[in-house]
């Protein structure tokens, strides 16, 4: 009956809960309370392997990239763009979609001949068919915009050829540009 004396005590001195403290407050004694869910160091003690971490925080540079260049917040997608160069360890397809945005931010801010510097080198690499795609494409749309429109002829032609099935292929035009 002690233990009820103990609680019959609380009762009368006004307290509605027994407070039981656990033999140990957590499985990790020096954190003395848990991060919130949006914190960056919430996922501090987590281990992960250097070139991973590398990749993953490419792919989410070029992600802002991508929404800064949709956003037409041509600064931001700059300096986002420009730190992905220093991050190393970076897969080539993200290095090429990269270039990409590259020449795409080059063409929005109306640096022709830096876009069409960019396509072309991109398109001397190896790379993925979708991102070739598409940047046969807008290769042909920055030739058309500099009045080259024979040698746009030439880049679509090029984009039929090995995309013949491209959804692209309605675009592949001058007059889809003006």
């Amino acid at each position: 009956m002690k233990g009820w004396s103990t609680v019959a005590w609380l009762l009368l001195c006004g307290c509605a809960t027994v407070h039981i403290a656990p033999v140990r407050p957590g499985l990790f004694v020096e954190r003395a309370r848990e991060p919130e869910a949006r914190s960056p160091m919430r996922f501090a003690d987590t281990v992960v392997e250097r070139s991973r971490q590398g990749a993953e925080s490419a792919a989410e540079l070029l992600e802002l990239a991508s929404r800064a260049l949709q956003a037409a917040n041509y600064p931001r997608a700059r300096e986002y763009l420009g730190r992905l160069q220093r991050v190393a360890g970076v897969s080539d397809s993200i290095r090429a979609e990269a270039q990409f945005l590259h020449a795409e931010l080059a063409a929005a801010q109306g640096e022709l001949r830096d876009a069409q510097q960019g396509y072309e080198r991109l398109l001397e690499q190896p790379i993925a068919p979708a991102l070739r795609e598409r940047a046969l494409l807008r290769y042909g749309h920055v030739l058309c915009a500099q009045g080259r429109s024979a040698a746009a002829a030439q880049v679509f032609e090029q984009l039929r050829r090995q995309f013949p099935t491209s959804r692209y292929l309605p675009l592949a035009s001058c007059a889809a540009v003006k």
